[in-house]
Order: C-alpha cells, then sequence, then structure tokens
C-alpha cells in the first residue's frame, strides 16, 4: 500500500473508531457496563489470545487454585476487562460525568503530604480497572502532567486528549520528548 493510501485508510480508520466510541458514549452507563460484560464474556467463550493470556497469569499467580477456580477466575476477570474497555468510550466522551462515579478515597494523604512539603510526587498506575478514573481524579485536583502511548489515529489521540484535558492535565507522549516534559515539571515543583 502506498503512503497514501496508508493514510487515508488510518484516517478512515480513526474516523470508524471515533463514531464507535461516540456510539458507546450514547448508551446509559448501565448498558454501556452490560455490553462490555457481554463483550468480555464472549471473549472468554472464544478462547483467543486474551484468554490464553488470562490463563496464563492466573496458573502462574494462583497456583493454589482448582480449575475449577481458575476457570471462573479468568472469566470473572475478561467480563471485567470487556467492561472496562467499552466504558472508556462513555468516560472519555463524558468526563464531567466520571468524578461523580467514585464512591471514595482512600490512602492519598501521604501524596497529599508530599506535594504540601513542596516535593514532587511520582504516581505509578496500571491499567487494570478504569484506570482513567485515576487520571480524572488526580487532574481534578493536583497539577498533573501525564505520560500516553499515543494512538496510531490522530482522530483518537484528538478526542482522547481532549477528555483528559478536561481537568487541566498535561499530557507528555511516551517518547524522549515527553519524559523531558514530564522531567521539567518535577524540576519546577508542585
Amino acid at each position: 500500500m502506498s503512503d497514501d493510501k496508508a493514510t487515508r485508510y488510518d484516517r478512515l480508520c480513526g474516523q470508524l473508531a471515533v463514531l464507535l466510541l461516540r456510539m458507546l458514549a450514547v448508551l446509559p452507563f448501565a448498558l454501556n457496563r452490560r455490553l462490555g460484560a457481554f463483550i468480555g464474556w464472549c471473549s472468554w467463550r472464544l478462547r483467543g489470545e486474551s484468554h490464553r493470556v488470562s490463563q496464563i497469569n492466573v496458573d502462574i499467580c494462583f497456583p493454589e487454585l482448582n480449575d475449577s477456580q481458575r476457570r471462573s477466575l479468568i472469566r470473572r476477570s475478561m467480563i471485567e476487562t470487556g467492561k472496562g474497555a467499552i466504558e472508556l468510550a462513555y468516560l472519555w466522551l463524558h468526563p464531567q460525568r466520571a468524578l461523580p462515579l467514585i464512591c471514595n478515597i482512600n490512602g492519598d494523604q501521604p501524596m497529599r503530604d508530599t506535594l504540601a512539603s513542596g516535593k514532587p510526587v511520582i504516581v505509578l498506575a496500571p491499567h487494570l480497572g478504569c484506570w482513567e478514573m485515576v487520571n480524572f481524579w488526580l487532574s481534578s485536583e493536583f497539577d498533573l502532567h501525564a505520560m500516553f502511548k499515543p494512538s496510531k489515529f490522530e482522530q483518537v489521540n484528538e478526542l482522547v486528549g481532549e477528555s483528559r484535558r478536561h481537568f487541566k492535565s498535561t499530557l507528555h507522549p511516551a517518547t524522549a520528548r515527553g519524559v523531558a516534559g514530564v522531567a521539567r515539571a518535577l524540576k519546577s515543583g508542585p
């Protein structure tokens, strides 16, 4: 495929991805999560790559479980992963609705104390559960500089970036240039 055709193809894929995200975001949150659960369940039943990786991880991390318990854990994990993947569309397109969904915050006092003392804090947040909520909460409470891996689709980057900047976070790509930006922010202090 020529570069021009590849570029047009990527633009079309990006537009379709954003359209799909917008369609998912129109669903009420409860229905959005049910759809995610169904997709996760289908993924579990189809036993594709995600299932294989989950199986390996569960086998390594929970050798004390019997086969039935492992199957149940994998199924529940994949259903939750499906929910998390689909709810991202809702949250990216309705960031103002995200914070009221947080039930409670525990363990943030050491971070607040460190920032109050004038020292910066680095938060390493794994992409487990609805990790986007962590970004929204942190950026609503603090001056947040977050790193991200850009999508190959520019339209998706624009949509996600707009959502993440809703609470005034500063975004840095996961590149050498992005690392330099985060380093500058750390040196300048909270």
